[in-house]
């Protein structure tokens, strides 16, 4: 699968490079694989709608698509930097870490972060991937993702990561209604051991889920009164990350 996607990519690469149209066998002869590997390629792209060929010449170009997902790229890559702004003014003001993550199919992946000034011992998780289910922003993600992911998560299993580890698929479920009622989400150790969290989705102006926010720290820290504070304080940057998105998207 993964030696199927490098290849993949390297087509992908060849074509946007030089000329408009390419045949089955000059792209076989450049890029040393078997015809059969690049008519399978081009088919799957075609099908997705990333390359088209010509009905007279039988040669394949990139479709306006391509371009779509460029600007699809270079609209995260500059939501991602205003993100790492806003989160930092986030830690700052709450002295804890904070996060911003995203579905990744039916985990959370960490797209940015930012931690205390003051807090040197921090590691970065950008890039990293966690459970749904055992995460703040994971049962955020879960709560307005609808019943079919969350269905999904339970029969792939709820393997335990610490003895608070909600394993029950009833509970969980009764935990993620929870959560969609009241707006947020919390972790209480139930992922790594002396560390909790809660998390706040965020919209996009059309009501879409683009992820979610958490403030993430000491387990001691997290009473009833501070996670009323802290999720006052992100609900306002979901508010403005919502708007950097619209101008961004």
């Amino acid at each position: 699968m993964q030696k199927t996607l490098v290849k993949a990519m390297q087509l992908l690469e060849f074509m946007t490079t030089g000329k408009q149209r390419y045949g089955v066998s000059e792209l076989a002869e450049e890029l040393k694989l078997y015809k059969s590997n690049i008519h399978e390629i081009l088919s799957t792209f075609e099908e997705l709608g990333y390359v088209a060929q010509d009905p007279e010449s039988k040669k394949y170009s990139l479709t306006m698509k391509i371009l779509e997902l460029a600007h699809s790229i270079r609209s995260h890559i500059g939501l991602l930097e205003v993100l790492g702004v806003m989160l930092q003014k986030v830690s700052d003001d709450l002295g804890e870490l904070s996060y911003f993550g995203t579905l990744y199919g039916h985990n959370l992946m960490y797209m940015c972060g930012a931690f205390p000034r003051t807090d040197l011992t921090a590691k970065p998780v950008v890039g990293l991937v966690a459970p749904l289910y055992c995460t703040s922003m994971g049962k955020v993600l879960l709560a307005y993702s609808g019943d079919e992911l969350l269905n999904q998560v339970v029969e792939g299993g709820l393997k335990p990561f610490t003895q608070n580890t909600i394993t029950d698929g009833a509970k969980l479920r009764e935990e993620i209604q929870k959560a969609k009622g009241c707006g947020y989400a919390c972790n209480n150790m139930e992922y790594e051991y002396g560390k909790s969290s809660v998390a706040v989705p965020v919209f996009a102006a059309s009501g879409k889920l683009i992820g979610a926010l958490n403030v993430s720290g000491p387990a001691p820290r997290f009473t009833q009164e501070s996670i009323t504070k802290f999720v006052d304080r992100m609900r306002l940057t979901a508010t403005q990350i919502q708007s950097s998105y619209g101008s961004l998207s």
